[in-house]
């Protein structure tokens, strides 16, 4: 084996023993890592930092806690709790604001247990975030097929040496897989997305910021109808999209500020109702309100399509 491929099975076997030692560690204390994924909580909770949170009753949460809930459906917001409303069944409702946002969340959360945060490791968690972006994976991939080439593969010294390796080696590969595994486990495991804060936009909230519904136009033709809008200045980047009454999705094109989708292939005296809606990208509650257009094609009668 070269040089390289003994230190690199050294240096998996290193980190890969440290992650088992944390995650037992974790396991022994009862608490949950989470890498923290926007900046929501700053500068108490930065991004990368992993939060380290427990069970606890909704009973037992007082204000100025920070605690995890569930926001919507594999969603959670990780805020600090400033009013707490204990409900007879045990329960409580709670507000939550983050450190670095103006307002409140815009609604209470009702809970019966929370995740309360007992401490934070600030910075170890972004090597978590980049392996979860698409370069990141590919250089984990990478990573793992050299080590399984390296392990496989014996040197031209131990061929000459043994038909059979030695135990020593077969243990040292055997640990350095074993390690490398579960880091790669580890590493993935705490950015889970019903586990890391979702919110990725920071300063403000809802109750702060609306997002504008999109004014719709429309424009018939004899054989297709455009429906169309101007993208709203916006402090963010919104997006756009489009549906029919059924939900299936019109492909929503752009040029410079105008937004539009085009109707088309409906059968004579046929309409489609067309909703359009705006979003703030990776905040999954903040969206407009839904603007519809009716588009109806004419064309057994000699009008093409047109709009009402």
């Amino acid at each position: 084996m070269s040089q390289v491929g003994r230190v690199l099975l050294r240096l998996s076997a290193a980190v890969g023993a440290l992650c088992l030692l944390a995650t037992a560690l974790c396991l022994v204390a009862g608490v949950r890592p989470v890498v923290v994924r926007s900046g929501s909580m700053s500068p108490a909770l930065q991004v990368g930092a992993v939060a380290l949170l427990r069970t606890a009753p909704a009973e037992d949460v007082v204000v100025g806690d920070v605690v995890s809930v569930l926001a919507a459906p594999g969603d959670r917001i990780t805020h600090r709790v400033v009013s707490v409303d204990p409900m007879p069944d045990g329960s409580a409702a709670l507000r939550l604001r983050g450190d670095a946002n103006a307002v409140p969340d815009p609604r209470p959360y009702t809970v019966r247990e929370v995740d309360r945060l007992v401490g934070h490791v600030p910075w170890v968690g972004r090597p978590v975030l980049w392996l979860r972006t698409p370069a990141g994976l590919a250089a984990l991939g990478l990573y793992a097929l050299t080590l399984g080439w390296v392990v496989v593969r014996p040197g031209a010294g131990d061929r000459r040496r043994a038909q059979v390796p030695r135990r020593g080696h077969l243990g040292r590969r055997a640990a350095a897989v074993g390690a490398t595994a579960a880091l790669a486990v580890t590493a993935t495991a705490p950015a889970d997305a019903a586990w890391a804060d979702p919110v990725a936009v920071s300063g403000t909230t809802l109750t702060a910021y609306d997002v504008p519904a999109p004014a719709l136009s429309c424009s018939g033709a004899l054989l297709s109808a455009t429906v169309s809008w101007t993208a709203v200045t916006s402090p963010y980047a919104l997006t756009y999209s489009a549906v029919n009454a059924l939900g299936a999705s019109f492909t929503v094109n752009a040029s410079g500020s105008t937004r539009w989708v085009t109707v088309s292939g409906l059968l004579s005296g046929a309409s489609v109702l067309v909703r359009v809606t705006a979003a703030v990208p990776g905040a999954p509650s903040w969206m407009s309100s839904t603007t519809t257009q009716t588009v109806t094609s004419l064309l057994g009668l000699g009008a093409g399509y047109g709009c009402s």
